[in-house]
Formats: structure tokens, sequence, C-alpha cells
């Protein structure tokens, strides 16, 4: 929680989902719980992911994974 006694809420994992790759290492995230349109009413948090694996399991350029809150 934001306010004392800052109470731990929980913890999470980008994880790999179909053809897309999980997160295993990030030089940087970006959060925002701003209304950004009916696709991310909750706001949005950008990873930055380290590396990337293709489908076949190749090392593809880094990218970014998005992840939606549900709350």
């Amino acid at each position: 929680q934001r306010h004392q006694p800052y109470k731990f809420i929980k913890r999470f994992r980008v994880v790999s989902s179909g053809d897309i790759d999980a997160a295993q290492e990030t030089d940087g995230i970006e959060a925002t719980s701003q209304y950004l349109g009916d696709q991310y009413p909750n706001g949005l948090l950008v990873v930055q992911d380290g590396y990337n694996r293709s489908i076949d399991g190749q090392k593809t350029t880094q990218n970014f994974k998005l992840v939606v809150p549900d709350f």
C-alpha cells in the first residue's frame, strides 16, 4: 500500500504465453495507474525485456512487455 503502514499486497512475474516469451531480466520499467482508454482502464506497466526468444527458441532483439493490471 502507498500509505502507512505500507502493507505488501502481492508479487507477480511476467511469464510466457503462446508465442510471447517471458521477461527474464529488465533494464527498466514504467508504470501508470491512469486511465488509458478502454483497453487499459486501470493503467499499464511496461517492462523492458533484456533479451527475447523467437518461436523456435533463438535469441532475437530485446523488446517490451505490456502488463495489464487486473484489480
